[in-house]
């Protein structure tokens, strides 16, 4: 299935690499290049990698992993601890060097949850077989602050407990111990919402900010609702559909019906073009069934389509306002595309529209409801400023926060039971016996709480409360601890907390998909790059796409000495096979002959181009260039050798522009940029650009040289400097309108035309 689809998975990859690596002709090839193997969080391993280990260092006694027992959580994805147990075993040549010194905790974190690990029962007769024998110790133990840095607290039930927290935090904040809220994590076993919102609407009601985006609660957001109520009534859906269908189409019908539908029609706005009064006016349902074919272009009433004129009408013109809201329309946008590429349904017309009614709600979107979405995470900005961040402890992994919160300290283990008991079907042989079944949840339980204690810096809230009592193995690391309350002004006494920095990461801008993009429309690139959302692909792009490939694959079997065996049928089968994949990927119109055209200007340039085939040196060789504040990132088509003198060589797709044109000038800013990175990054600058237009049949029109121009370099540079610096400061103000066909085909023409931007262009 997954080589049908052009598809892979994580475990395919593996197992790919496991067969190359076990493959009798291939494996040496490879073996013998690797000179070193490193590897972090070891513990983290299946079986698959650790033999796929093994095969890597059978050349080489270079092999160092990094990796802590303690931490081995991921069990529930088939990694076992028994590889870094017996990591010894495995790999006799290395040595063990402990590393135990805690940089991150005060010393009484440490020294509570160092004597709970020891509680467990990790010895069989004596030996510690499943756990490393290990005694952490905090840095410079004697200069930490003397206060009580592990604190509980103990709610009367789930909602007492939620709001002790709340208070607690609020304590903290009000008393100028932490800066920011951002200082603080909840850790939790569940995020969903059942385990969740209780906590979410205790810090609501002390007016503190929360994030938690696992909750599985997308669909509950407002904006949410009411996008899907908008193609309910684009769609003709009203959920009666589904009355006499099964349990989970019956509530998703009753979750359109009375929550969806119903909040779309009620007095939903003061504003003067209501949603409401949009829909009712039938304005989105007058041309669903009109068509207007035109080669390349998306077609008009694609469902992508209509979600863009929805985002220039009350109220998603001020919900793209709100970050949080803006990102939830941007994640609809993206279910939409995969649900128009999957189905392959991108015109909703007379013939499609019952079978687009019947996948979108009653089985693509139903089932994303039921699995649960989460919703936007900004892995550069992963503790938002000004809020609480409430996260699972498997997400707390490898993170750290000044002040941690354990909450829900509850029997843990039935859960655990549970993946133990799924997962003993899919464990080798060897693997079952290994642990003994009974103890492997409490292992697992006290691994996992082990993660979550240890990432706090300074103070450690443990919570529970009388209804759900704790489990007994939590009792030894409770006893005798504070209630937060009873201790809370000694910390005010110790120390304030620094606010948690971000790292300051380099961002990586391309030529072509950043700075060209910003040059533009800043619009454009502000709703498609910089926030994400999805964007109709045209015919043009998979003919370009399609061609490039291909000419790659070309390129590469005449670089590996395959030339000769290269004829017409068989660049027919590449063009056929890389179509295939691409189509899989990418939805496109059928009757663009997108194929057929592809193969004309691929065999058209490796019939004229046959006696240099031979000059290939490098083939979509990627660039890397470090400025002060970005990365310059760009991909060369093509590297030659021509007889010593070093020939770049970038196709492009369509017939060659007119000598003054403004995407000639682009072009030609591009191929000196490369040539100027390919100088800084090798020391080595082309001697000769080369522009090649496959779309002319004639060579000697297809072929262009480029002369290098520093001066044209110089001003490109600085063009660089500037957009970059503007989109660092979210400056992406329209001062002049784009040419009129970049518009006409933009998804947010009637955003723009309701925002006024075209209006205040002329003004300006």
């Amino acid at each position: 299935v997954l080589r049908r689809e052009n598809k892979v998975s994580f475990s395919a990859q593996l197992r790919l690499a496991y067969n190359l690596l076990t493959d009798a002709v291939i494996a040496p090839r490879i073996i013998k290049q690797i000179r070193y193997v490193f590897v972090d969080e070891y513990q983290d391993t299946n079986s698959l990698q650790a033999q796929i280990l093994r095969k890597m260092a059978v050349a080489t006694d270079n092999i160092c992993v990094v990796g802590d027992d303690d931490q081995a959580i991921y069990r529930f994805r088939g990694a076992t601890v028994r590889n870094i147990l017996e990591f010894d075993k495995n790999f006799p040549q290395c040595i063990t060097l402990p590393l135990t010194i805690n940089y991150r905790s005060h010393k009484g974190i440490v020294e509570r949850y160092n004597a709970w690990m020891k509680t467990g029962k990790w010895s069989v007769k004596g030996a510690s077989r499943f756990r490393k024998k290990k005694e952490i110790v905090p840095e410079q133990a004697d200069k930490h602050e003397e206060y009580p840095s592990v604190v509980k607290i103990e709610g009367k039930d789930d909602c007492d407990e939620a709001k002790q927290v709340a208070q607690c935090i609020q304590f903290l904040k009000e008393q100028g111990i932490i800066s920011d809220y951002n200082q603080v994590a909840l850790l939790l076993y569940s995020v969903k919402s059942q385990f969740s919102n209780c906590y979410v609407g205790a810090l609501n009601a002390q007016g503190i900010p929360s994030f938690c985006p696992r909750a599985r609660s997308y669909f509950e957001r407002e904006e949410v609702c009411l996008l899907m109520a908008c193609f309910a009534v684009l769609l003709h859906y009203s959920g009666k559909e589904q009355e006499q269908e099964e349990q989970e189409q019956q509530d998703f019908a009753r979750y359109i019906r009375d929550q969806c539908l119903q909040l779309l029609h009620e007095p939903y706005s003061v504003l003067q073009d209501t949603l409401y009064d949009w829909m009712a006016e039938q304005q989105i349902r007058q041309d669903v069934f009109h068509t207007d074919e035109k080669e390349g272009e998306l077609p008009e009433s694609s469902l992508i389509h209509y979600f863009y004129r929805l985002l220039a009408v009350e109220p998603f013109v001020t919900f793209l306002k709100d970050e949080k809201r803006m990102r939830n329309l941007m994640l609809f946008s993206k279910k939409l595309q995969t649900f128009q590429t999957f189905y392959c349904l991108a015109e909703v017309n007379e013939t499609t529209i019952n079978t687009i009614r019947t996948c979108f709600f009653t089985t693509f979107y139903r089932l994303l409801k039921d699995e649960g979405v989460n919703e936007y995470e900004d892995i550069e900005h992963a503790f938002p400023v000004g809020h609480v961040s409430i996260m699972t402890i498997h997400q707390a992994k490898g993170l750290e926060f000044p002040v941690v919160i354990v909450g829900g300290l509850k029997d843990g283990r039935g859960d655990l039971d549970k993946v133990v008991h799924n997962l003993k079907g899919f464990y080798q042989q060897d693997d079952t016996n290994f642990e003994p079944e009974a103890l492997v949840p409490d292992f697992d339980l006290m691994r996992l709480y082990y993660v979550a204690f240890s990432r706090a810096e300074k103070i450690l809230v443990l919570t529970s409360n009388r209804c759900k009592k704790p489990s007994m193995q939590f009792e030894p690391m409770l006893r005798g601890l504070p209630c937060w309350s009873e201790v809370s002004t000694q910390w005010i006494a110790a120390f304030a907390l620094r606010r948690k920095e971000l790292l300051n990461i380099k961002h990586r801008y391309s030529f072509t998909s950043d700075i060209q993009r910003y040059e533009t429309c800043p619009r454009q690139y502000q709703y498609f790059r910089e926030y994400e959302f999805a964007e109709g692909r045209q015919g043009e792009f998979l003919l370009g796409l399609l061609v490039h490939q291909t000419l790659e694959e070309l390129h590469r079997l005449t670089r590996n000495g395959q030339v000769a065996s290269l004829n017409k049928s068989m660049i027919e089968k590449m063009v056929q096979r890389n179509y295939f994949r691409l189509k899989r990927r990418y939805m496109e119109e059928e009757g663009l002959a997108v194929e057929e055209r592809a193969f004309t200007q691929v065999y058209n340039y490796f019939n004229q181009n046959m006696q240099e085939m031979y000059l290939v040196l490098e083939v979509e060789k990627e660039l890397l260039f470090e400025r002060a504040n970005y990365l310059l990132a760009g991909r060369i088509d093509l590297l030659r050798n021509n007889r010593g003198v070093l020939e770049l060589v970038d196709f492009k797709t369509e017939p060659k522009p007119r000598e003054n044109s403004v995407r000639l000038l682009d072009y030609k800013r591009q191929l000196c940029t490369y040539a100027y990175v390919l100088e800084q990054r090798y020391k080595q600058r082309p001697d000769r650009l080369l522009l090649y237009w496959t779309q002319e049949p004639l060579r000697e029109d297809a072929l262009m040289e480029i002369p290098y121009q520093p001066a044209l370099v110089e001003r490109v540079e600085q063009s660089f400097a500037q957009i970059v610096q503007k989109i660092h400061q979210q400056d992406f103000q329209i001062l002049t309108v784009p040419d009129e066909h970049i518009c006409q085909h933009c998804h947010l023409l009637a955003y723009c035309q309701q925002d006024g931007v075209f209006a205040q262009c002329a003004r300006g």
